[in-house]
């Protein structure tokens, strides 16, 4: 009955206690509420829900381009007992931290399981092996071929095994005999007892190895991916990775993020060198192009003062939004700095010709900054349509642009008139 809901799809598969409810909303064009609104909206509701009908869990995410989770902790060594340990620790320090929610595992718990232990002095004793219980085991359930014939085109094999296994489950298993080194037959009640346990529904492995995997959502208002991470990484990373067999790993948008810091650390290299370097090749000076590479910190600034008033998380998409302010204010200072030695040139060198020049330059800069930020503005605050994943980007390059142009026309002149002024002198 929501008036910005067109459609929805609903798919409980059977037999699974699982049921998925996808709804479809209007265009972000055609709607007063964001997404983001709606979801606030929908989360006592669901609550409500949740507590008066007894799910064990009912929650909404949204859809949209593909990522790995929030949080996903992977647990990994062949030591069964201190895998799950310290699964349950991670998970209760998780339901601990503000914003984390819908905190899961990949073990499932199967169906129970009777696991046959045995007493190793008494199998030396008998001369079995636990190859030799496993070998009866899987002759009594399965059978096991003892001759083929054929008949046309077709091998036809005959397979011998207990008839009427059935009776044999349970206690009944003890009573099946086991063909020592000698070929005498031992009934495996004799050396070995049978415990009950809970299963599994899979077992996982990385690298060989079994593996835990955790997974978590957060609430991109009140925490992010890093932080929670790093909470974890802090209090059980040492713990786990000094027991001998086992490690931790942090994948999902974590260890996302951290393979795109390291590219976005390479390409700001890349980026500033290539600008000096092109630079020091158009002004034929070393000096002038590290001036004009002066207005960088001041955009990098900008972006944590854009993000700090807008009260957003330094995500990636907006450091991809650094690079490409760098680039516009760089842009920005060539103009100034070109026109301050045009003049200096023609009118010599001095603080009344370095400021006329900045006059000059002053309206060109600022119709080109304001334009820019007017153009970015409708995407930044959704006018007319609205992309969440970019939005971060869009608002740092429209009012960190802002903000460096600013510096861009009162600070720059009066960099450029040292070195001029030192110069003449």
């Amino acid at each position: 009955n929501h008036s910005n809901v067109t459609d929805y799809l609903s798919n409980v598969d059977e037999g699974s206690n699982l049921a998925i409810i996808t709804v479809y909303l209007h265009p972000a064009s055609e709607r007063a509420i964001t997404s983001e609104e709606i979801m606030s909206q929908l989360k006592p509701k669901l609550l409500e829900i949740k507590n008066k009908a007894g799910f064990k869990k009912l929650h909404a995410e949204f859809l949209g381009f593909a990522s790995g989770e929030p949080v996903e902790i992977l647990i990994i060594g062949n030591n069964d007992s201190l895998r799950t340990k310290y699964k349950n620790k991670i998970i209760t320090f998780l339901k601990t931290q503000k914003g984390v929610y819908n905190i899961r595992s990949n073990i499932k718990k199967g169906k129970d399981e009777l696991q046959i232990k045995l007493n190793h002095d008494l199998c030396s004793q008998l001369g079995i092996t636990a190859i030799d219980v496993a070998h009866s085991m899987r002759t009594a359930f399965n059978g096991n071929v003892i001759t083929t014939i054929r008949k046309g085109d077709e091998d036809i094999d005959f397979r011998i095994k207990i008839k009427n296994a059935r009776k044999y489950r349970e206690n009944g298993i003890l009573h099946l005999p086991v063909s020592n080194n000698t070929g005498r037959l031992i009934l495996l009640k004799t050396f070995a007892h049978l415990e009950k346990k809970p299963g599994v529904s899979a077992i996982y492995r990385r690298s060989g190895k079994r593996a835990t995997t955790i997974l978590a959502k957060i609430d991109d208002e009140k925490t992010t991916s890093f932080a929670v991470n790093e909470a974890v990484k802090n209090i059980f990373a040492d713990k786990i990775n000094r027991i001998q067999g086992m490690r931790i790993i942090f994948g999902g948008q974590h260890e996302e993020t951290n393979e795109s810091m390291n590219g976005f650390y390479f390409a700001l290299i890349i980026v500033v060198l290539a600008i000096f370097f092109l630079l020091v090749i158009i002004f034929k000076s070393y000096i002038q192009p590290i001036l004009i590479m002066s207005i960088i910190p001041f955009a990098v600034m900008s972006v944590f003062l854009t993000l700090m008033i807008h009260n957003m998380p330094l995500v990636f998409i907006s450091l991809v939004g650094l690079l490409g302010l760098i680039g516009v204010v760089v842009n920005d200072t060539i103009v100034m700095i070109s026109h301050i030695n045009l003049n200096c040139k023609e009118k010599g060198s001095s603080l009344i010709i370095i400021a006329e020049s900045a006059v000059d330059r002053l309206r060109p800069v600022m119709l080109t900054t304001l334009t820019t930020f007017a153009g970015l503005l409708p995407t930044a605050y959704g006018i007319g349509g609205d992309l969440p994943v970019i939005r971060p980007l869009i608002i740092v390059m429209a009012w960190g642009l802002l903000f460096s142009t600013v510096v861009t026309l009162g600070l720059i002149p009066i960099i450029v008139s040292f070195t001029k002024i030192k110069k003449q002198e």
